[in-house]
């Protein structure tokens, strides 16, 4: 059965996923492309220098079909622009159901608003790397 899903990778204390706006440039560009991969709808996403954030709507094993894809696809697209890819593998991901309308807006509204958590001064909604602008 389909459902909602917060997908979230733990954040890296010492390391970054993103360094630099061609990281990002990769890491925005392989949602497209898992996406296709995959059926699962994609809500909304955040990409942050430590870790990253997606809500999406699919079956449980396609939503963590697309996320282990996504993170594969970001390390092998990652190995020409840096010397240590390793580092996504040891990035851990959780995912979590969204049971309820409440939930899944609760789950849209933290995943938009990262970026302001994590105190950058940013609206949300022109933080380039996230969904925050088609809102």
């Amino acid at each position: 059965m389909k459902a909602y899903y917060h997908i979230t990778s733990a954040a890296l204390k010492s390391k970054m996923i993103f360094e630099n706006d061609r990281d990002f440039v990769i890491g925005v560009n392989e949602v497209a492309l898992c996406v296709l991969k995959f059926d699962v709808k994609v809500l909304a996403f955040c990409l942050m220098t430590n870790h990253f954030h997606f809500v999406v709507y699919g079956q449980e094993q396609d939503c963590v079909a697309f996320v282990q894809e996504y993170k594969r696809m970001l390390s092998i697209r990652m190995r020409n622009a840096k010397q240590e890819v390793g580092i996504l593998r040891k990035v851990d991901l959780h995912v979590d159901e969204l049971v309820g309308m409440d939930y899944l807006q609760n789950a849209i509204a933290y995943v938009l608003r990262n970026p302001m958590a994590a105190r950058l001064k940013v609206m949300p909604y022109c933080y380039r790397w996230s969904s925050a602008g088609v809102y």
